[in-house]
């Protein structure tokens, strides 16, 4: 049986286990076991942009311009595994994003161009 942490309401079972031997006179024994539910990192940050997107900044952008704000989010429950953080998959010497709210802001001055970049979403 498979427990998801965000689908149940309780995340506390407890079992009483019964062992019944198979003498005469039959001898029995019993325990109580608690089961404690604890939340895994099953589920990876959603980005609130397609996979492939384009967006187009004017060459005059000063340095600090936002260019855009990716957001992400995670239906983990513990704070320890839907805390997102982001990250440019590659050195960009253009841009930069905050690690902390995905803004993607201008570094140093444009040149004509494209830029592709890879955005990476981390939890946990």
């Amino acid at each position: 049986m498979e427990l998801d942490f965000e689908a149940i309401g309780d995340k506390e079972f407890e079992l009483i286990v019964e062992a019944i031997d198979g003498g005469a006179p039959t001898l029995t024994g019993t325990a109580t076991v608690v089961m404690t539910v604890t939340d895994d990192n099953d589920n990876i940050p959603a980005l609130n942009i397609a996979e492939e997107s384009e967006v187009h900044v004017v060459l005059s952008a000063p340095i600090g311009y936002e260019v855009i704000a990716i957001n992400a989010s995670d239906h983990d429950v513990s704070a320890s595994f839907s805390n997102v953080t982001f990250s440019l998959a590659s050195a960009n010497d253009f841009f930069v994003i905050d690690e902390m709210n995905g803004r993607i802001q201008v570094q140093r001055t444009l040149q004509i161009g494209t830029y592709p970049l890879e955005v990476v979403a981390s939890d946990g």
